[in-house]
């Protein structure tokens, strides 16, 4: 993902007018696809114009006077075109400019560096799968799940231990029996639990195969060796897919172009991957796909191009099939570079939804975040998306799902002046090391509370109440409607009140909300909104309410 600081754009959209988009939303040239990593130093206004007409903003730096210090993904014509409206714009050291075309159908040579590897090609991510399934063919399954735009094998590699359940691939958990799981949490008897973790769907997040990768091996040279591995392992489904983009990945790994973002679908069909093509992944999804043109952009320069229709790209419907099939309890979708562990909804900002008991108390909070160093949040509070990957797993299939936004280089690296921008993790064997074992508490939080979502098993000690209250100050009327969040365990959940101090205790019946126009009906597998009547107040009662029922 492309990172700012939302609070910071926040305050400029209430305190400043908005600015009118006089670029209409284009920003590459067509001939130019070479991205580099540029310092803008722009106002305020200047910068809320920048989002608004989705130039890649990666990260906000702080602040130089007046001015706020941006990173900006683009390339020179688009850098020369701020400089001539007075924007001051310089080139991040450690970068050379020149357009760089490539044909579909050139030969694809890979400079890997030391640590990090292509997908294709000999040593890369593709073929160190092979070698695994083969290795550890006792508890892995490789699975070619499709295709890319170019035709390239999408892998996915199934960890479990044999004996206890075997994958039926006649039940894929459609129809009534798969909707009745998800909406109400509850899964088939005798199937195993299914986590999947996903990474690289933005091309240049090298960082994210990576950790990945490492995670995958974890859980495969400990299985029989660690007790806590064991365990996991032979009681859930694992499932490992390191590229999710894999066109696009290789593609950062040809000369000039390491900092491309999306797929690499001909937009134009003129056989060449110019700043005209390209779809965003992870705008893709047919949840909320094209809701506003604040969380995407319908403009095919873009870096956040949505495509021309909903999952019109063949990674976005192979990955969406996957989890479709696999009905997971949970998804791990690994990006970079913002510290983060999003979750819940994106489409709109400060929207909770009842999932997100779950999902928060994994996560942590800030004093105490499940990644060390990451903040966790509501994924709109980095800013908003649409056409999102967890947003609609969460919504279509009630799986729960984050977005870890892994380390930015300038965090990690022992000299941050030598970073080129926030994705350009150091090549570096030691600090790739650490990044991952960073993370390693959060995956097997994950993992470990696939067999129980409604009880999740958090490192940092962390629980989840059968009813989280919505409380209120003051009532308005002499009848108040009041809510709480109520896990799907919960049976016939009654609202209970009682009105200055007295003994009697009145008991109504509480109903699911529905839902309202925008939202509130959805992110609901594991818990509800539940709703109740307080009668009979006058001005200046007190009331004392809760709310009860019985657990299965």
């Amino acid at each position: 993902m492309y990172r700012f600081i939302f609070s910071v754009f926040l305050s400029i959209v209430l305190l400043l007018p908005l600015v009118a988009n006089a670029a209409t939303d284009t920003q590459a040239s067509a001939d130019d696809t070479r991205l580099m990593a540029y310092t803008v130093l722009a106002s305020a206004r200047d910068a809320e114009r920048l989002r608004r007409e989705h130039f890649d903003i990666s990260s906000v730096r702080g602040r130089v006077g007046d001015s706020l210090q941006l990173e900006v993904i683009m390339t020179e014509a688009d850098a020369e075109g701020l400089r001539t409206q007075g924007i001051p714009v310089t080139l991040n050291p450690g970068q050379a400019g020149g357009p760089q075309v490539r044909s579909f159908r050139s030969l694809r040579q890979f400079a890997a560096p030391p640590v990090f590897r292509s997908y294709g090609g000999i040593g890369g991510l593709q073929q160190e799968l092979r070698e695994l399934a083969d290795e550890y063919s006792k508890i892995t399954k490789l699975e070619v799940i499709g295709q890319s735009s170019m035709g390239v094998d999408i892998l996915a590699l199934q960890v479990t231990g044999r004996g206890e359940y075997e994958r039926d691939e006649k039940n894929d958990f459609s129809g009534d029996d798969y909707w009745d799981k998800k909406r109400y949490g509850k899964r088939k008897e005798g199937r195993k639990p299914v986590v999947v973790y996903a990474s690289a769907q933005h091309a240049r997040e090298w960082i994210t195969p990576e950790v990945n990768r490492r995670l995958l091996r974890y859980f495969l040279e400990n299985y029989g060796n660690d007790a806590e591995v064991t365990q996991i392992v032979d009681s859930t489904e694992l499932w490992f897919v390191l590229v999710v983009n894999p066109d696009g990945y290789d593609h950062t790994f040809t000369p000039g172009n390491r900092l491309w973002r999306k797929n690499l679908a001909d937009n134009d069909g003129d056989g060449q991957i110019t700043g005209f093509d390209g779809v965003d992944l992870n705008r893709n999804f047919p949840t909320f796909w094209g809701y506003d043109d604040e969380g995407s952009s319908s403009d095919p320069t873009s870096a956040v191009y949505r495509g021309p229709a909903p999952a019109s790209e063949p990674e976005t419907r192979v990955f969406d099939n996957l989890i479709r099939r696999l009905s997971p309890e949970f998804l791990v979708n690994y990006h970079s570079a913002a510290e983060l562990i999003l979750y819940g909804a994106g489409f709109q900002v400060a929207t909770a939804t009842p999932d997100d008991v779950i999902l928060a108390a994994l996560a942590g909070d800030d004093e105490n975040p499940a990644i060390e160093g990451f903040d966790p949040d509501l994924s709109a509070e980095l800013y908003t998306t649409n056409g999102e990957t967890t947003e609609h797993m969460g919504s279509t299939y009630g799986t729960l799902a984050y977005t870890p936004e892994l380390s930015e280089c300038q965090t990690v690296a022992a000299d941050p002046s030598t970073c080129v921008s926030v994705f350009n993790f150091p090549d570096d064997e030691v600090l790739i090391q650490a990044e991952f074992e960073r993370n390693i508490p959060f995956a097997l939080d994950i993992a470990k509370s696939a067999q129980n979502p409604f009880e999740p098993v958090s490192h940092l000690g962390n629980s989840v109440a059968d009813f989280v209250l919505d409380e209120f100050a003051v009532s308005h009327g002499d009848t108040q409607i009041v809510q709480a969040t109520v896990s799907r365990q919960v049976r016939e959940a009654k609202l209970h009140y009682r009105i200055n101090g007295s003994k009697k205790v009145k008991k109504v019946k509480a109903r699911d909300w529905q839902g309202g126009e925008r939202y509130g009906d959805d992110f609901n597998a594991y818990y509800r909104q539940m709703r109740g009547k307080i009668s009979g107040l006058q001005p200046g009662d007190t009331v004392e309410y809760w709310f009860a029922g019985e657990i299965d």
